[in-house]
């Protein structure tokens, strides 16, 4: 017995209607090596579903479509960095569901800049149960030095096991963040007020400033020499030739 499994997964609710599965096979007409074959053909009954919408009750406000039954945690990469010089923060999610189809969730982090990179995708299917995992990754640049905490990520999920939402944590990281001596960025506060020291600096205009002419006893010369050239050429070809 040969079994085929394909996983599906509707993406909008609503009846589903799946054709005739047809096995196309060869059948040899006696036991012999040269012996002709029967081309023949088996089709199995469709079948149909129907995808329910999660509902609407008890969802999260920044559920963005995760379904499945799933397990989070955090690393950073590496675990020590210098202010200026970034590492890498991954999400990873095991468990059960689609994970090509888990979205990205929201970061921000108060002592640093946040850049989104790639996503890795690995699937496991089994004959009961079809998962895998799935890791998000960003480009955390530090901005300021000290023992810094990256905050735990909840991640909400609807269970369809059990029919209700869940939000899934992960633990807090710690990362060693040392004085930068290449880049040193300045902290939101530290900007903001040297913006307001600049801006403090020329409160009003000066004034219209007289213009100066460059002077000296070499553009004095200059100025006098210079019709020479043309006082030559013009009465030049005037004076008698011998």
């Amino acid at each position: 017995t040969h079994t085929f499994r394909r996983a599906l997964f509707a993406l909008t609710p609503g009846r589903y209607a799946l054709g005739q599965a047809r096995l196309s096979y060869a059948l040899p007409q006696s036991n012999s090596f040269f012996s002709r074959e029967d081309d023949r053909t088996l089709r199995a009954e469709g079948v149909s579903f129907v995808a329910i919408e999660p509902p609407l009750r008890g969802r999260p406000t920044d559920w963005a479509g995760a379904v499945g039954q799933w397990e989070a945690s955090l690393r950073a990469e590496p675990a020590s960095a210098r202010v200026g010089d970034p590492f890498v923060l991954v999400l990873r999610l095991d468990g059960t569901g689609n994970a090509t189809l888990l979205p990205r969730p929201a970061l921000t982090i108060p002592w640093a800049d946040v850049v989104a990179q790639d996503e890795r995708v690995l699937l496991d299917s089994t004959p009961a149960l079809f998962g895998g995992t799935k890791e998000f990754r960003w480009l955390v640049t530090p901005r300021e030095p000290g023992q810094q905490t990256v905050a735990a990520i909840g991640y909400p999920t609807f269970d369809p096991q059990r029919g209700v939402y869940a939000r899934v944590m992960t633990a807090a990281v710690t990362v060693t963040v040392r004085p930068g001596t290449m880049a040193v960025l300045p902290t939101r506060r530290a900007s903001a007020a040297s913006e307001d020291a600049a801006l403090s600096l020329a409160p009003a205009l000066r004034g219209a400033t007289p213009l100066r002419l460059p002077s000296g006893t070499l553009l004095t010369w200059l100025a006098l020499l210079a019709p020479l050239p043309w006082v030559w050429w013009r009465f030049a070809g005037r004076l008698p030739r011998r």
